[in-house]
């Protein structure tokens, strides 16, 4: 099933980004989703940005920001979302993980595209779709579930089954202040 998300209007604040991890191999973004989405989460409270489409896989993050019109610094955005999630990482056990300093485990740069235009946001909104597939982690984009559009079908299905209340619930009124 193919979620229906409107494209978003392409502002010039409007940027596709990749990012991704040192170990191709790794899976600790999707491993420590939690940590990585409240990562993002509090650096959105410090620095605002909107977060127009995104896909997290194994490795590496693909998203589109808008950002506001007089602060366009994203490259600090990604810095304190990449430090806030390695310092919350769990730490490894062994006799010396409490010592041992942590390992910079993303790239130390990241892919930036402004998108200028509707067919631009579309093509980049395109790639973010299909990427699990591209990957070979799925045959369906539909069916990876750290994407935006997984989301936004799961908040349709939660509140398609929203709670049935009894015959006799109680009525309450608004209390006027």
């Amino acid at each position: 099933m193919m979620l229906i998300n409107p494209i978003p209007t392409p502002t010039r604040h409007s940027v596709f980004f990749t990012v991704r991890l040192r170990d191709d191999s790794a899976d600790l973004l999707v491993r420590h989703i939690e940590i990585l989405r409240l990562s993002v989460r509090l650096c959105q409270l410090r620095y605002p940005f909107t977060i127009d489409d995104a896909v997290i896989l194994p490795n590496r993050v693909h998203m589109i920001w808008s950002l506001p019109r007089d602060d366009q610094e994203y490259a600090k955005r990604w810095k304190v979302i990449k430090a806030t999630f390695v310092q919350n990482l769990p730490r490894q056990s062994g006799a010396d993980a409490s010592t041992a300093p942590r390992v910079n485990i993303w790239q130390r740069r990241f892919w930036d595209r402004p998108i200028l235009s509707r067919q631009a946001m579309e093509e980049c909104r395109d790639m973010i779709r299909m990427a699990p597939v591209q990957a070979g982690l799925v045959d369906d984009p539909a069916a990876w579930p750290y994407s935006r559009d997984a989301r936004l079908l799961a908040q349709v299905r939660q509140t398609a089954k929203a709670p049935v209340l009894p015959a006799k619930a109680p009525v309450l009124r608004l209390v006027k202040g």
